[in-house]
């Protein structure tokens, strides 16, 4: 009995298998055709719907299949319509058809008369001998191959629209790429005038329009009160982001309705209410399977689109997560119908003993899995554990799906082996990197020291025996794994503060000093760098007073990480301790802020890693800009440390000033020491402070922030509203982890 129920089921969906690819319209007369036969026992057999086998088998189901043709079809249809049939044949049974010429020209003519017809009522007709579909048969097969297969081809055309949107938005990311590209190797080194830095701006029409489509909506977040208060409990995207993001979802959820032709008495579905079930299901399934190969390009670490477009991996993070999230509605959708299906047909149970059945439901909890960890609290407080669900249950989403598809036999494939292939290719390159940075130098990984304080909830970690034929860009992260740890395989990113290569002069022995020894040298080295730095109008910094050491085994490379949960947590216990770590990088665009008069720098926590490296940069150039950090701390022992070490190179600079805001409740009723930079209690006023420095820019200004999403919120408001005011150019940029 539950055979039984397993082949009715099994037989339920090879029909909707042989829908899977729709035909031309050129072959819907011979498909007609064996839809009004598909419900005729032949000599015993069952019915084609149940076996899809009798169709290239049974030669009473071919010759009634012939006549059928001949009767109805022209020959131009017979012949595209036999071909497709031919090759399912091979396909399906391994064999191809007999000669329908042989039979045209012998059995046709002289047995044609005597065959029997069949009328709708006797669509499920037992026989011993060929039947012919009367008219009325053949022209509901007809309408009901044309409605399966109107659905099908909105189907695939729809999955190609999605590939194309996103398609078309990679090649305006690329284009506008490429023009800023070229406008920044255009762009000299500014002019010094008098120790000011002079722009040319443009009041073209083309200008006043980049500025106002900058400041409507490139530059503005999604939502959030304009104070710069936005929600904890998630990533706001920008405005572009958003109206892409946005588009896409109602893309994906306006093609669930068109396309549906509804027949009554369809001899597929009979039930109108069945018939737009199937459509329905089929639509968001095609769909779903249509986004795992977006889902998969835009969560690739190594994917060249990244520095195509020039876009950031928060941004490309956002559009992962969302493509994930209507993927993840719609396989709900799919899985959801074929279960109220099933149920109205009493099948239901008999459906959770078949493979394809319950290796979709898998699939189907595991993209809902997959999205529910991945939510911004659960990214936030719970990263270790967002990492291992997402690995894992990625994998078994993918084998889940194959098993799932199997049925369709490979139709459905090209959804699945892209994101295989993408998988594959970025973990590939992620190793390679790991392997050519870390573990050529030493198979154990680079040696790496770490620093723990209390008082200034800071981790300094030392990375010394790497990079040493590698160009460091300022604002560059890395991946650290500790392969020493059971869980060796999680990875977290981190920004690289400083590197410093010591003096070449230095004693083989100077290799063992203390920390505290080679941090004094790190100091020494970096004051004598910028001791005779005016970058006024008499002197500037050249190229040739930047000490060339890169042979030097010593080279360190500092990251500043505050600990949190987790991986950065066990930092702390390693205080003071060797230990070896990988590390896979580096990632990330280098932001062209040496062509602009001013840049202000506005950072928060340990955001202050993303500014030291480029504030170096910056101060290194010909023609140095003027340089304003500001920097939204809780501890002052934190900026203390790191005003010490990091920084300690660029204090007192004349193009160079500090303004720190301790946030902390400690902080307050205490009284401010006396430092070598601005030191306020609380927020910072980001529209005074921009304000303030637009009117002194003689040129143009460029804003950097790097923090919490709320300081992110304030500066982006700060810049829209200088954008609508007249006065210098003013670009923003940032950095943003999203992960």
């Amino acid at each position: 009995m539950r055979l039984g129920a397993q082949l009715t089921f099994l037989a339920f969906w090879s029909q909707q298998v042989a829908a899977v690819t729709y035909i031309q319209k050129s072959q819907y007369c011979v498909s007609a055709c064996s839809t009004a036969l598909q419900h005729v026992s032949f000599g015993g057999q069952m019915p084609a719907m149940m076996a899809p086998a009798v169709p290239c088998t049974s030669q009473l189901y071919i010759d009634s299949l012939f006549y059928c043709a001949a009767t109805y079809c022209t020959e131009k249809q017979v012949d595209s319509g036999l071909s497709y049939s031919n090759e399912t044949c091979k396909s399906e049974a391994g064999q191809a058809l007999p000669s329908y010429t042989a039979f045209k020209a012998n059995q046709y003519p002289m047995s044609i008369a005597r065959v029997q017809r069949i009328s709708q009522k006797e669509a499920k007709t037992k026989t011993d001998e060929p039947v012919l579909p009367d008219r009325g048969l053949f022209d509901l097969g007809y309408a009901s191959t044309s409605a399966t297969n109107k659905s099908d081809y909105f189907n695939w055309t729809f999955t190609w629209a999605l590939y194309g949107y996103w398609g078309l938005v990679i090649v305006v990311g690329m284009v506008n790429r490429i023009v800023q590209f070229g406008r920044h190797r255009r762009s000299p080194q500014p002019d010094l005038i008098r120790g000011k830095v002079i722009e040319r701006q443009s009041g073209s029409t083309i200008a006043r329009a980049h500025r106002a489509v900058r400041r409507s909506l490139l530059m503005p977040l999604a939502f959030g009160n304009r104070d710069g208060k936005t929600p904890k409990w998630a990533a706001i995207p920008s405005r572009t982001e958003a109206l892409l993001v946005a588009t896409y979802v109602v893309m994906n959820i306006v093609f669930m309705f068109p396309g549906y032709d509804l027949v009554e008495g369809n001899l597929n579905s009979p039930e109108k209410r069945m018939q737009l079930g199937h459509y329905v299901c089929n639509r968001a399934g095609t769909l779903a399977l249509a986004n795992i190969p977006i889902i998969w390009v835009f969560a690739a670490r190594n994917d060249p689109l990244l520095w195509l477009t020039g876009w950031s991996y928060a941004t490309y993070s956002q559009f992962h997560r969302w493509s994930a999230r209507i993927a993840t509605l719609l396989a709900i959708v799919h899985a959801s119908g074929y279960s109220i299906l099933d149920t109205w047909q009493g099948r239901y149970l008999t459906a959770w003993t078949v493979e394809f059945w319950y290796c979709g439901a898998i699939a189907v909890v595991s993209m809902s899995v997959l999205v529910g960890s991945s939510i911004y609290m659960v990214r936030k407080r719970w990263y270790d554990v967002f990492l291992v669900l997402h690995i894992s249950f990625a994998v078994v989403l993918l084998v889940a799906l194959w098993f799932h598809l199997k049925i369709h036999n490979g139709a459905y494939n090209g959804y699945i082996w892209p994101a295989v292939a993408i998988w594959a290719l970025d973990r590939l390159l992620r190793i390679s990197r790991v392997a050519y940075f870390s573990l050529i130098p030493s198979i154990k990984g680079v040696q790496a020291t770490a620093e723990w304080d209390e008082s200034k909830d800071l981790v300094r970690l030392d990375v010394t025996d790497f990079f040493k034929n590698t160009k460091t860009t300022p604002g560059g992260f890395y991946y650290v794994y500790e392969p020493g740890r059971i869980r060796g395989y999680e990875s977290h990113p981190f920004t690289l503060c400083s590197w410093n290569y010591p003096n070449p002069t230095s004693t083989k022995g100077s290799e063992t000093s203390s920390m505290e020894e080679k941090r004094e040298d790190y100091d020494a080295n970096l004051r004598a760098e910028f001791k005779d730095v005016e970058l006024g109008v008499d002197k500037v910094i050249t190229n040739e007073t930047i000490p060339d050491t890169r042979g030097s085994n010593d080279a360190r490379h500092t990251f500043l990480i505050r600990p949190k949960d987790g991986f950065t947590q066990r930092l702390r216990h390693k205080h003071s301790k060797q230990f070896h770590v990988l590390l896979e990088g580096p990632y990330g665009l280098e932001l062209y802020m040496h062509q602009y008069a001013a840049v202000v720098m506005i950072v928060g926590g340990s955001g202050i890693t993303a500014a030291v490296s480029r504030t170096y940069s910056l101060l290194r150039k010909t023609a140095p800009p003027y340089v304003r950090l500001v920097w939204v701390a809780q501890k002052q022992a934190t900026v203390d440390d790191v005003c010490a070490n990091e920084l300690s190179g660029v204090l007192g600079n004349s193009r160079f000033k500090m303004d720190v805001f301790l946030t902390s409740d400690e902080t307050k009723g205490v009284p401010l020491n006396d430092v070598p930079y601005g030191l306020h209690s609380g927020r910072p006023n980001v529209d005074v402070i921009l304000d303030e420095e637009r009117d002194k820019c003689a040129g143009s200004m460029a804003v950097f922030c790097c923090g919490p999403p709320g300081l992110d919120a304030s500066v982006r408001n700060s810049v829209v509203r200088l954008l609508r005011e007249d006065g210098p150019h003013v670009a923003f940029l940032e950095e943003r982890f999203s992960w």
